[in-house]
Formats: C-alpha cells, structure tokens, sequence
C-alpha cells in the first residue's frame, strides 16, 4: 500500500509540473506572438523622429553651425572690403571677375566640406542603429538632407547679401535673384559631391580627395576657355557644375544686355566699357543658364543616389 501511494504522489507531482511548464510555454508564446504582431514604425514616422533627433542635437551642439555661419558673413565682409566698388568700374573689371571665381570657390568648399567630415563622423552610429533595425536607410538620409539643405542655403546667401552690395554689384533685384541662384545652386551639388566623398571614402582619404575634386572641376570653366581644351578632356567642361555655376554668375552680372559701365574720368580709356567685350574674351558670350542650371540639378540627384546606393553596399555587406 505504502509503495502504490508513494507512486501515485510522484505521479501528481509530474502531472503538476508538466502543467506549469505548459502554461509557462503558452505565455511566452503569447508574448512572442505579441511581439510578432507590433507593427514597426512607418517611413514617415521613422523620418518625424529622426529629423526631431537632428534638430535636437543640433541645438544642444550648435558650435558647428555657429562656425558655419560666421565663417560666411566673415569672408563675405571680408572680400567686400577687398573688392569694394568693383562691380560698376570699367576699369576693375577683371578684379571683380577675380572675386566672382573667389565666391564661387568659397561656396563650393563650405558646402564641401562641412558634409564631408560631419558625415563621417555619423557614419559609425548609422552602422550600429540600422545594424539593430532602428530605422531605414532612406528615411535617415532623407532627414539629414531636410536638415543640412537649408543650412547650407542660408549660409550662403548671409555671403551673397553682404559681400554682393559691398562690391557693388547689386544693379537689380533680377541679376541679384539669379547671382544668388546660381551660386546656392553649386553649395547644394558641392555639398551633394561632400555626402558622396565622405560616405565613399575614410576621413584621411575623404579630406584629401574632397579639395581635390573642387580645384579639378573649377579649372574647367574659369582659366581656361573651351577652344583651349585638350579634345580628351573637354568631357570634363560639360559635366563640370562650378563651370555652370561660374558662368551663371557671370553672366548674370556682364551679361543680359547689360548698360556700358562706368569708366573714371582718370582713366583714358576703358577697354570693358562694354560689357559685351569682356564676355568675348572669356569666350561666356553665349550662356543657355537654364541648361546651366538643369545641369547642376541633375548632378545633385545623381550624386544623392549614388550616396544611398554606397551606404545601402556598405550597411548590408557581410
């Protein structure tokens, strides 16, 4: 009798515990079927959230705009006064084609640049987030461009504002709309052409390469005409955006049916009285500024795919 209880005990006990150990896999089930049924968060949201988080970081740290914006308005006071009053004179015509190529320069490195190294910087969080499935790839760079594009806008008109009316360029608000069209239009691809070096390439190579590229494509448009282009690399001329920026600045001050400038009573005579003359000698005499301009379109659109298509290789190599 002992032995049948003591069996019969044992045998509730199994009972109890093969009990326990199925209730406990159904509530993880549940759990995980819990878990399997919530829906991640849409592009949309995953793109409010992710530009919510860049705006808040970037007011916490806000050194790097700072530094933006007051590099801007310091070179733009800065050539100003270097150039002042050039822009209506005859006789200071190539002064003023110097500080038009120098704007140009300026706009094409800040927007450079500043990406190049910033985005970098970012690059070993955005491995490790999307590594976790925090969000998308799309929705991430879509929220930095959000951010970054205005920035770069209004950075580079505080230079357009002040250094185009100390120079004295300003004749009306059309030429002036167009001039800073065309110069914001080459910080946007130039910071484009930044996003694409910086997410390509490491910061040694990135810093170096970056500066290398902005000299190579300004040669192609400003000293040196198309006629004196060796045939083999007269392709570099047609894709080159600060060609097409360069000449849409200029043309937007020379060109236009332009009045005669002005030429002192000092001076005996004044061989760019006519604007027309200068354009000839820099060989910009006929400038389509709406292909200029759909050109450098086209090349920001190009270089933001190729920047996704690279992060996409790089996030999802194994």
């Amino acid at each position: 009798m002992m032995e049948s209880y003591s069996i019969g005990g044992k045998a509730e006990e199994m009972c109890k515990l093969q009990k326990q150990n199925e209730a406990t896999d159904n509530s993880s089930y549940e759990e995980g079927d819990i878990f399997s049924k919530t829906k991640p968060a849409s592009l949309v949201m995953q793109f409010l959230l992710l530009f919510y988080r860049n705006l808040l970081m970037t007011r916490r740290n806000y050194f790097l705009l700072f530094c933006r914006i007051f590099a801007h308005a310091t070179v733009a006071t800065l050539f100003g006064y270097l150039y002042s009053g050039v822009g209506p004179n005859a006789n200071q015509v190539l002064a003023n084609y110097v500080y038009l190529y120098g704007s140009m320069l300026m706009m094409v490195y800040t927007g450079k640049m500043a990406v190049v190294l910033s985005f970098q910087i970012e690059m070993e969080s955005l491995m490790r987030e999307h590594f976790n499935r925090w969000y998308k790839l799309g929705p991430y760079f879509l929220s930095v461009l959000v951010l970054e594009i205005p920035v770069q806008i209004f950075c580079s008109l505080i230079y357009v504002v002040i250094s185009y009316h100390l120079t004295g360029n300003y004749v009306n608000f059309e030429r002036f709309c167009i001039f800073a069209l065309f110069c914001v239009a080459g910080s946007i691809c130039a910071q484009s052409w930044g996003f694409f070096v910086g997410a390509t390439l490491s910061v040694k190579l990135a810093v170096f390469i970056g500066p290398i590229l902005a000299v190579l494509f300004s040669v192609f448009g400003f000293c040196t005409r198309y006629i004196d282009i060796t045939p083999v690399f007269k392709w570099m001329w047609h894709i080159s955006y600060y060609r097409a920026s360069f000449h849409g600045i200029l043309n937007s001050v020379y060109g236009m049916n332009r009045d005669d400038l002005h030429c002192p009573e000092t001076q005996i005579y004044c061989h760019f009285k006519n604007p027309v003359l200068f354009q000839k000698d820099m060989d910009i005499e006929h400038v389509d500024m709406q292909s200029n301009f759909v050109l450098i379109m086209l090349i920001i659109i190009t270089m933001y795919i190729s920047t996704v298509f690279v992060l996409w290789y790089k996030l999802n190599k194994r």
